[in-house]
């Protein structure tokens, strides 16, 4: 089922089957310059939506009624209005319901749609609609006017469609008939999200039955990613999808491989600047001179251990026991019987002596480090070496083969051993 808001309608028909693209396209651009033009006389009139609470509608109808030619353009939500009328009444208007504490915002339109005041506009539209070709819908499609169904029946659709730029849009009235006939999936087509939020108001008791989806909420953001996203919220949601985008070009369907197509590698690639050497031996007869392979010595350096002596000197208390001897005992009186004993200081090395061997010992283990980290990078770089050698000797035969020269067996003994050297390098 579909419907729509305001122009959204001339949509509906479309997506309907009611009318054609080519007529939809047709009445969208004779809609846009009818209400682009002025009335002869008087006033095109403006527009406020206001704002109220759900049970408030009945004050907000007694408060404009005082002002003549003001009405309700449309019901977008039990939460939200649009008043319009002349400029000044509706000026009026909403300075009163301001004062009735409602909120009236100015819109910035350029006339009071949906009034009799754009009469001016429906005349010529009236026209154009009879011009164009009203079929029965092939899909429920529902009326700003009434907020019910429309007939199957394109004449009455047709005839009813001519009024609805000065009728009232009852936008509210058709959700909650579309809820009822079975909608819970409403999509959005169209720039922001205005309508989904009025179906969250309008259903707001219903939230939970519902699925709203807007397919470009931000104006300003990816359209083609934003309908995307909306495409997999509906397939998640259960919505089965079919030509989403009807103007994509067909995926080419990848080419046959042909068994003549040889997959370019490092064995069998040449480059431009060998292409041009070859075409200019065809033409020329000159043959680039021959190579000289020149075998590399082999540098293989030792690390060589030196053996260091650390010397270290301890002091070690050595005790000392005393025994009485019967013959002590009997030997002349003394003052005291304690017997002092000194033990026999231990000879050492002087202090100088010590702090030159610790120093000769430390010079001796930087230097053999030092030596070894020489010796170490030394060997890191013999792998680049021979990696340079061996492009040389790749390069050289690529010039040789292009010249159409042989490799002498000898020079292949030496170019295999060098080969297998680098290799297991």
């Amino acid at each position: 089922m579909v419907a729509g808001h305001s122009f959204g309608e001339l949509s509906a028909l479309c997506a309907s089957g009611v009318i054609s693209q080519d007529d939809y396209y047709k009445l969208a651009f004779e809609r846009g310059n009818a209400m682009a033009a002025k009335p002869a006389e008087g006033d095109s009139g403006t527009m406020y939506a206001v704002i109220l609470d759900a049970n408030k509608l009945a004050d907000v109808e007694k408060c404009i009624s005082a002002f003549e030619g003001v009405s309700i353009a449309n019901y977008n939500a039990p939460s939200q209005l649009v008043i319009a009328g002349p400029t000044l009444g509706a000026q009026q208007a909403a300075k009163a319901l301001t004062e009735q504490g409602f909120k009236a915002i100015p819109l910035p339109v350029s006339g009071a749609f949906h009034t009799p005041l754009v009469a001016h506009a429906q005349k010529p539209f009236a026209a154009a609609i009879d011009k164009a070709a009203f079929t029965a819908p092939t899909l429920p499609l529902y009326s700003n006017a009434t907020g019910e169904q429309y007939k199957k029946d394109g004449k009455a659709i047709k005839k009813a469609f001519k009024q609805h730029m000065l009728q009232s849009v009852r936008f509210s009235t058709q959700l909650e008939a579309m809820y009822q006939a079975g909608a819970r999936v409403f999509v959005e087509f169209g720039p922001k999200n205005i309508l989904q939020k009025l179906v969250e108001k309008t259903l707001q008791d219903k939230s939970d039955e519902l699925c709203t989806i807007s397919l470009n909420p931000n104006p300003k953001g990816d359209s083609d990613q934003q309908l995307r996203l909306a495409a997999v919220q509906l397939a998640v949601a259960g919505v089965s999808l079919s030509t989403i985008d009807p103007y994509q070009a067909e995926i080419a369907a990848p080419a046959a491989a042909s068994p003549m197509n040889i997959k370019l590698h490092a064995t069998n690639y040449i480059s431009d600047a060998t292409r041009k050497k070859m075409a200019k031996s065809l033409e020329t007869g000159a043959i680039a001179p021959l190579t000289e392979i020149v075998e590399v010595e082999k540098v293989v350096e030792k690390i060589v251990e030196k053996e260091v002596i650390k010397t270290e000197i301890r002091e070690v208390q050595v005790p000392v026991s005393v025994t009485d001897t019967a013959a002590t005992a009997n030997a002349a009186p003394v003052a005291s019987t304690q017997v002092n004993v000194q033990a026999q200081p231990l000879t050492t090395a002087p202090v100088s002596v010590l702090a030159s061997a610790s120093d000769d010992s430390l010079t001796a283990f930087f230097t053999a480090q030092q030596q070894a980290a020489e010796l170490h990078q030394q060997f890191l770089a013999i792998p680049q070496q021979y990696g340079d050698t061996f492009a040389a000797l790749m390069t050289e035969q690529a010039k040789m083969a292009a010249a159409g020269v042989a490799i002498p067996e000898s020079y292949s003994a030496q170019w295999n051993s060098s080969t297998s050297t680098k290799l297991i390098l």
